[in-house]
């Protein structure tokens, strides 16, 4: 705002009137607007701060110096102002912890770290700007914006390792053979947060007799040096004749949102036309009002956990239920409807939850005596590990490529990676005749053997 000096118009003077009084003012002096005429105690000022002319602009978005220049003519005279505005910003960024709210150290010392993003109003993404140290219990994130401002974050170290490892089937969970083909182990890739080399410990059993029609199946499982299990299993089917897969069916889901990052996501999908699901959370408040966008655009919305704390839901079965109803009110709320696909926190096959020996077995039994269907996946992106977006693209179109009629593939909506890699992924489907839908209670379900 511009304040004029009150006396750029003002002439002063001394009066020479003597008014007949006994008292003589001509010591005093008299302020009066520049044209206006005197009369004994009595003046006026004409209001002009209408003729100002005011000239510059201010970006209120955009940190930095501005500069408005504030003119006026009046009667023959001219006055200019100069004025500064200085626009800052005071806000600190956000560093956004996406998955479990500690980190594990694993029995040979090193660090296993869930996902997290740093973001602010100014500088965008400042994730990789992330300062990180081990203070005693806590491991401690700091990140500062351009501004200055500072954000300190911590999370609980855990002192075990409570993550199982990751074994991925290559060329997919289910496998089409024609009768007297040989049957030829396809392969895995087996992956642990804290042990490097554990492809000898995969234990593969079962056996498949392509010279009788049937199903058979091939178990994987691995145990890593903190004692945790992992199976997956492989369907082999022995037909007459090979079938003809026309228009592969793939199920996009999204996991742990709505983020910063969903509605990156959502213009994605609504640039290609494509229908996905998104198995959300309430972890970031700021962003459920975006439950309403995912709904009003076609895609499903499935329950995955309100808090993601494993282990409260994971205590008991109350606690689940409780978390999972609580979650189906903020769905309701946004969306006008309630859901009833929802996804394990962890998957069904996790090991979280071992500190409650059975849950997940009874969990599932009890959801599915709700009216629930829940889904697992038979395609995992990695993308909470891995950080390139061609390298997450690459490993979902590997997967893509298997002999299966439908794949319902695991992503997370928490970093910008995942949001980049999408494309690719959507444009390999489209280019080879793959049709994308979102999943609903009459889908096809995918379910990992249960671990606990």
């Amino acid at each position: 705002l511009l304040l004029l000096p009150k006396d750029i118009f003002l002439v002063e003077f001394k009066p020479v009137v003597k008014i007949g009084l006994k008292e003589n003012i001509n010591s005093n002096k008299v302020k009066m607007c520049y044209g206006s005429k005197y009369f004994f105690n009595k003046s006026s000022c004409e209001d002009i701060s209408s003729n100002i002319k005011v000239t510059g602009e201010v970006d209120i978005n955009n940190v930095g110096n501005y500069v408005l220049v504030y003119t006026i003519d009046y009667k023959g005279i001219s006055k200019t102002l100069n004025q500064t505005i200085i626009v800052y910003d005071n806000e600190s960024p956000v560093i956004d912890f996406l998955g479990q709210d500690g980190v594990n150290k694993c029995i040979k010392g090193n660090i296993y770290e869930p996902p997290f993003k740093a973001t602010d109003t100014q500088d965008g993404d400042l994730t990789n700007k992330v300062k990180r140290k081990i203070d005693g219990d806590y491991y401690v994130y700091s990140v500062s914006d351009s501004s200055g401002n500072k954000t300190v974050a911590r999370r609980f170290i855990i002192n075990n390792d409570v993550v199982p490892p990751r074994i991925e089937l290559t060329g997919g969970s289910e496998i089409y053979l024609v009768l007297n083909e040989e049957y030829v182990e396809p392969g895995f890739v087996v992956s642990d947060n804290c042990d490097q080399d554990i492809n000898e410990k995969v234990i593969i059993s079962g056996t498949v007799n392509s010279q009788q029609e049937g199903t058979y199946f091939i178990t994987y499982e691995v145990t890593d040096a903190s004692n945790n299990y992992t199976s997956v299993v492989r369907k082999v089917i022995v037909g007459k004749q090979k079938q003809v897969i026309e228009n592969k069916v793939v199920y996009l889901t999204f996991d742990d949102g709505p983020s910063i990052y969903t509605e990156k996501i959502l213009d994605v999908l609504k640039k290609y036309d494509i229908k996905a699901t998104f198995f959300v959370t309430a972890q970031f408040p700021k962003y459920l009002p975006v439950l309403n966008r995912i709904h009003n655009e076609g895609h499903s919305i499935g329950l995955h956990s309100y808090s993601h704390v494993f282990k409260k839901i994971y205590a008991n079965e109350n606690n689940f239920f409780e978390d999972i109803d609580k979650l189906n009110e903020v769905v309701k709320e946004h969306t006008g409807t309630y859901s009833k696909i929802l996804r394990f926190a962890g998957g069904g096959s996790n090991r979280v939850s071992k500190f409650n020996p059975g849950i997940m077995t009874r969990l599932a039994k009890r959801v599915t005596e709700k009216g629930y269907i829940y889904f697992d996946w038979n395609v995992d992106s990695q993308d909470t590990s891995l950080t390139d977006s061609n390298k997450i693209a690459d490993t979902v179109i590997k997967q893509l490529k298997g002999k299966q009629l439908f794949y319902i593939v695991l992503q997370h909506d928490n970093k910008i990676a995942n949001v980049k890699s999408l494309e690719k992924i959507i444009e390999f489907g489209l280019e080879n005749g793959y049709v994308f839908k979102p999943l609903s209670t009459n889908s096809p379900v995918v379910h990992h053997r249960i671990n606990n």
